[in-house]
């Protein structure tokens, strides 16, 4: 299972209605600052791209990243002849290299542990979710048909993304979208790591043909036991 924020694609916004947005949210309106949130996704990631390999996650870095672009978006002046874009990079830059100073390290971030606790929710108690690494997750479920697994695994998917996500920058929600692969362990299979490597390869299925969605890698035989990668 794999969450995923920094593919998100939103239509361009002409610098016209970049402007009316912050104008907006700098009198209060929180749809107007999440949609400068959600246009500026791509921006955000482009800068964290300069930071990566220092020993912190990637997710990390983007959410101190956001907080920049935040505050850009409040101390932006109207007035000034310059796009917003060139405005907000060196905030966004600032605030990543002033949590690289501080040493301020996020040891799991926020929009991991809000996917774990949405999960957790979503399935049955005796079902297992471990963290493979960084942002994959992996379910295990006992005495459970493919199939059935296969039904859990798109309504989690519905349950992850209906809702965006609120992170460690303030008043801030990012949307996110989960790519899951499905399968079974057979009861001829003589290695358990074998339930996961067909479900993985389902994973990367599922982000090759488009992400967001649910792929199936159903075993030969009858599956005692389905993992959700």
């Amino acid at each position: 299972m794999d969450s995923d924020v920094r593919n998100s694609r939103h239509a361009h916004l002409p610098d016209e209605e970049v402007r009316r947005l912050i104008e907006a949210s700098q009198r209060g309106d929180e749809e107007a600052r999440n949609r400068l949130v959600r246009h500026n996704i791509r921006l955000v990631w482009s800068v964290v791209q300069r930071f990566l390999n220092r020993g912190y996650e990637a997710e990390d870095l983007f959410q101190i990243g956001c907080i920049g672009l935040l505050k850009a978006v409040d101390k932006f002046d109207l007035s000034y002849d310059v796009k917003f874009s060139t405005y907000a990079v060196p905030m966004i830059i600032g605030e990543i290299q002033r949590f690289l100073r501080d040493d301020g390290m996020v040891k799991v971030s926020r929009s991991l542990k809000e996917l774990a606790n949405r999960i957790v929710k979503g399935v049955r108690s005796f079902d297992m979710v471990a963290r493979l690494g960084g942002e994959e997750l992996v379910i295990v479920m006992p005495e459970t048909r493919v199939s059935d697994a296969e039904r859990a695994a798109e309504r989690l998917r519905r349950m992850i993304c209906d809702r965006p996500f609120d992170i460690s920058a303030p008043r801030m929600q990012l949307p996110v979208s989960v790519s899951i692969g499905v399968s079974g362990l057979d009861a001829g299979d003589d290695a358990p790591d074998v339930i996961l490597r067909r479900a993985d390869e389902a994973l990367y299925e599922a982000k090759r043909t488009g992400r967001n969605r649910v792929v199936m890698r159903e075993p030969a035989g009858r599956a005692s036991q389905a993992a959700l990668a």
